[in-house]
Formats: structure tokens, C-alpha cells, sequence
């Protein structure tokens, strides 16, 4: 009942300060960081340490949903609270970490069947090597229209970004 009350309160304290109207036309942002580090939402992340927690929630007084028992796990950063980022894993699990045990990524990992690694983006038949779901490589930092360059195993290609997690699009 109060928190109806406040949703009321709220939706007319809006109106209000818009002058009655409200524009359609004019979707409401959702705010994807709250006092967070400023950097762009959505990208990718790693984890820098053995172990790592995802919590329900921004703090270490929420429950763990999932423990990442490895470094450099892909981890793609949906939201900011203050010292927390809101992520996702390529499975779809969301939760919270400190940032202070995320850095920069540079890992993608194949999440396709099976994936080629070519050596020009402008010819699919120049196969440098296939890899299997689940294989580590590092993201060159460069894109090309729909593929990322990749190393895999001391081979360098480039593979299509919808193959890969820790890769967003041009």
C-alpha cells in the first residue's frame, strides 16, 4: 500500500513538472550506471583473479550466485553501481562484482559450435584453423564489418563477432 502511494506520489510530481503532457514519442532512458567509472555500457570485462563471486546485488552482503574459480573469464559489463559492475557470462548468468577483481579484456571465447579463423575477412575460404566451442583466444583489438582478429594458438585470423563472446560489434 505505502509503496503504491509513492508510485502515485511520483507519476504526479512528474506530470506535474512536465506540465501535464507527457510525449509519447520521447522513450524514458533507463540509467545503466549510478555513480560508475563513466566508460561505455555495454563492454567486456575479465576476471583478474582464481576466484571470483557473482552476487545478487552491488555488495558483499548479497548472496553468491555463481563462484568463477579461474582468471580471465569474458564477462560482459550491462550496468555500474559506484564500485560494482552489473555483468553477464556467456551463459546469461547476471549478476554483481567488485570492480576491483574485473580488468580489461582481451580473452573471447568461442561460443559457436564450430568456428574458422580466416586469414582475410574478405574471403571466407582462406581457413587458418576451425575452433571448437568453449576455446580461448585473445581479441587483437580490431574489427573489420562483421569480424574481430583474433589469436588462437599463435594463429592470428579473424572470425566473425557473432562467433565469439567478449567482442561487441562495430
Amino acid at each position: 500500500m505505502i509503496r503504491a502511494l509513492i508510485s502515485v506520489g511520483i507519476c504526479i510530481g512528474l506530470i506535474g513538472v512536465m506540465g501535464g503532457h507527457i510525449d509519447a514519442a520521447q522513450p524514458v532512458q533507463a540509467k545503466t550506471a549510478f555513480k560508475g567509472s563513466g566508460l561505455p555500457i555495454p563492454r567486456f570485462v575479465m576476471t583478474k583473479a582464481n576466484k571470483v563471486n557473482l552476487r545478487a546485488g552491488p555488495g558483499n552482503n548479497y548472496p553468491t550466485r555463481v563462484v568463477y574459480n579461474r582468471k580471465n573469464i569474458p564477462l560482459m559489463v550491462v550496468a555500474e553501481f559506484d564500485f560494482w559492475r552489473k555483468v553477464k557470462d556467456v551463459d546469461g548468468q547476471e549478476g554483481w562484482i567488485h570492480k576491483t577483481l574485473l580488468s580489461t579484456t582481451t580473452v573471447v571465447w568461442v561460443k559457436t559450435e564450430m568456428a574458422s579463423l580466416i586469414s582475410d575477412p574478405t574471403s571466407t575460404d582462406a581457413v587458418v584453423l576451425k575452433a571448437e566451442k568453449g576455446v580461448e583466444g585473445e581479441f587483437l583489438k580490431d574489427i573489420k564489418g562483421k569480424y574481430a582478429k583474433i589469436r588462437i594458438n599463435n594463429q592470428k585470423g579473424w572470425m566473425l563477432t557473432d562467433d565469439v563472446w567478449g567482442v561487441i560489434p562495430e
